[in-house]
């Protein structure tokens, strides 16, 4: 669950996560810049929703991700990673996503007018 924890650990001011497997759409610089003007300043971490019916809480797909490094998010979502453990899922889909959601359970929504990604794959695949 702690594969991503090294984000919060990064020397910059803000970070702009992409999982590998997502491909940003569209690749302009201006909606880069968009993205950092309207959420790049917030204190909270911003993040995709995940959108899939039947889900008990909402939760944020960590797939894509803006958010400002400091030991104490960092130490929010490893006690979480901790506290969860390797076995258990948690109410969000997905490996980190129940330790991420609960540690970050304020996150802002980055809105697919804002930002959108592609899976290349994934839709071939079943996820369950």
């Amino acid at each position: 669950a702690n594969r991503k924890a090294g984000l919060w650990l990064l020397p910059y001011d803000r970070v702009l996560f992409f999982d590998v497997d997502d491909v940003p759409l569209p690749a302009s610089g201006p909606r880069l810049d968009a993205l950092w003007k309207t959420y790049g300043d917030s204190e909270r971490l911003a993040a995709v929703p995940f959108e899939r019916k039947g889900l008990a809480q909402r939760c944020f797909n960590s797939g894509l991700m803006l958010l400002r490094p400091g030991a104490r998010a960092y130490a929010a979502y490893t006690d979480e990673a901790l506290r969860l453990g390797r076995h258990q899922r948690g109410l969000c889909p997905g490996h980190d996503q129940p330790a991420l959601n609960r540690a970050f359970s304020d996150w802002r929504a980055i809105t697919s007018k804002d930002w959108s990604t592609a899976t290349p794959g994934r839709a071939k695949r079943r996820c369950s």
